[in-house]
């Protein structure tokens, strides 16, 4: 059983109005406890994949006209795609979303960075969550695989929306996760 849930509770028209963290939680625990209740699926090998850094798809495409011009406006993601262009204070700021510390970032740099913090909760409550169900023994073998490490560069996100990974960025995501998993760990294709 693989579950691969979080990106459309992270994307919302603003910060404030992503699923918040206690809802998020009971539906995933509403989940976890379908499986966790049946024969069929109790002891079954559960892969559960976090959500990736939404944040890399706008940094690979904030600065093609066609991405904030034309695509994004109907993109369903406003809280890290409104008013796209980059007014962080350095390059060294935008490529550092986990620190909010630079003085000169602007009022959607400063967005961005509490989005892909709040994203990165969302995994936070993946994982333990998950490890609650495994530590009981309610789903024990039951695992979780961090992928918010991935970086998308430009050839990663697909051009027609500027946004969802591209079949590169798709292959991406599974290379990173497989070699995550525990079935990968020993894969020499996995030894970069």
């Amino acid at each position: 059983v693989s579950v691969f849930l979080g990106s459309n509770d992270v994307c919302a028209p603003s910060n404030e109005e992503m699923t918040d963290h206690a809802s998020f939680d009971t539906q995933y625990r509403a989940g976890l406890d379908v499986l966790a209740s049946s024969d069929a699926t109790r002891n079954a090998q559960i892969h559960v994949t976090g959500v990736p850094a939404i944040y890399w798809l706008w940094n690979a495409k904030y600065s093609r006209f066609w991405c904030w011009a034309v695509a994004w406006p109907f993109v369903p993601c406003k809280n890290l795609l409104d008013d796209p262009e980059d007014d962080c204070e350095s390059n060294a700021s935008r490529l550092d979303p986990d620190n909010n510390d630079y003085d000169g970032d602007g009022v959607a740099c400063k967005r961005r960075k509490t989005f892909h913090s709040l994203a990165r909760d969302y995994n936070t409550i993946l994982h333990d969550t998950l490890e609650e169900y495994r530590a009981s023994g309610s789903l024990p073998n039951a695992r979780y695989t961090d992928i918010y490490d991935v970086k998308f560069e430009s050839v990663h996100v697909n051009n027609g929306d500027c946004f969802h990974p591209s079949t590169a960025g798709h292959s991406l995501l599974a290379e990173e996760e497989w070699c995550e998993t525990h079935w990968g760990r020993n894969d020499p294709a996995c030894a970069n």
